[in-house]
């Protein structure tokens, strides 16, 4: 079988970590599946190309084309939007037309998030009669968030939701995103997929015997993270347990580390660049419970990437992490936006954390979210629409 997918996020020398759980999902499927992912990125200060380059890489049966495309900032603003989708949709209608009049056609197509990703989709079915899925990611998807779906001009609105209710099916990472999905688009049903974690390097391991309470957060620190919550609620809990660190892995800012010291934590509270998933790796398995308060999500890979390894996770009681997280098994919930609770919530942690069963943790984790049951789950999925 061959896939083609046409993904709005993917990593690139702009931006290497944008969009890697994209990346581990096809990764996923290219153990049952050849994949040819095309991804198409502006460069908008001419840092890769001042014309258009084209890279690709080859591993097993895992093809990446990155095309990388220069369109100048200029004024009016909109005028260089328009520019730069239409530079776009012409790149990825020449990639689409290459790959159908290949010898070796695709299936069956995946867009990765809807916009501008689906505009290739509904240009293929509507050229070539072949059908496409919608996998989608996006917290703006969600109700709640902040910023999101009904902040976008009319025509992204109306565009996306013509991809989404053209494709075969549209695919969510979480059963609390497919509602939303559901709800927002109008569409009868949306597939269940969740994200996937490398289970050949998020393994348990022996900690170091050093006796600090470790804690680790991973985010981008955006409002939703509730990033300065986790700080308010460490600083209560360091305290009455000074035998106590955070690591925190996001982009470092002034701000931040001025926010850390106003706290009077700067010696307890250790913050890191993002790094490589074989590097991160290493902290989350000297953690003893990594910390994810966010608002909303539409998954959050970092808690499974976390037990896998055993570690427990401290999560906010929202609907999707209550799909993750299983008070008392895995984790501990907290009531969200509520310092108060969280600090509780850490504060339980230690008092049980002797109960958890790390290697349980890890076993049941690896079970549900490994390569290769999230890459037969697609597979399967393919097979059917293609064979409808």
């Amino acid at each position: 079988m061959n896939v083609l997918w046409i993904t709005s996020w993917y990593p690139n020398k702009l931006a290497p970590f944008n969009g890697d759980f994209i990346k581990r999902h096809a990764e996923a499927v290219s153990l049952y599946a050849r994949v040819h992912i095309i991804h198409i990125v502006r460069d908008e200060k001419g840092l890769v190309t001042k014309d258009r380059l084209v890279e690709e890489f080859q591993n097993g049966n895992l093809k990446e084309t990155i095309v990388y495309y220069y369109i100048a900032a200029r004024r009016p603003r909109f005028i260089e939007k328009i520019l730069s989708v239409s530079k776009f949709d012409q790149i990825s209608k020449q990639l689409v037309d290459e790959e159908m009049s290949g010898t070796d056609k695709p299936d069956l197509l995946q867009v990765y998030i809807g916009m501008k990703a689906g505009l290739a989709g509904i240009y293929a079915k509507k050229k070539y009669n072949i059908n496409y899925i919608v996998a989608e990611q996006w917290t703006g998807l969600l109700y709640e968030a902040k910023d999101n779906f009904e902040n976008q001009s009319l025509p992204i609105k109306s565009k996306w939701g013509q991809v989404i209710r053209n494709a075969a099916t549209p695919v969510a990472v979480s059963a609390w995103l497919a509602e939303a999905i559901k709800k927002r688009f109008g569409v009868p049903s949306c597939v269940i997929i969740p994200n996937v974690v490398n289970t050949s390097i998020f393994i348990p391991v022996n900690r170091e015997p050093e006796q600090k309470t470790r804690f680790i957060h991973i985010s981008t620190f955006d409002e939703f993270k509730n990033p300065d919550l986790i700080l308010q609620a460490f600083a209560r809990f360091i305290k009455k347990n000074t035998n106590a660190e955070l690591k925190i892995f996001t982009t470092v800012t002034e701000s931040l580390l001025k926010r850390i010291k106003d706290l009077g934590i700067e010696k307890s509270v250790i913050c890191y660049a993002e790094v490589p998933q074989h590097e991160l790796v290493k902290h989350i398995q000297q953690a003893h419970a990594l910390i994810l308060y966010s608002a909303y999500e539409t998954f959050g890979c970092v808690i499974i990437e976390a037990n896998a390894c055993g570690v427990p996770v401290i999560g906010s009681d929202i609907p999707v992490m209550r799909e993750l997280i299983t008070d008392g098994q895995n984790g501990v919930l907290a009531a969200p936006g509520n310092v108060d609770s969280l600090e509780e919530a850490m504060e339980r942690y230690v008092a049980m954390k002797d109960s958890f069963d790390r290697h349980e943790i890890a076993r049941r984790t690896a079970e549900k979210y490994n390569y290769s049951v999230i890459g037969r789950q697609f597979f399967n999925l393919y097979q059917q629409v293609i064979n409808r």
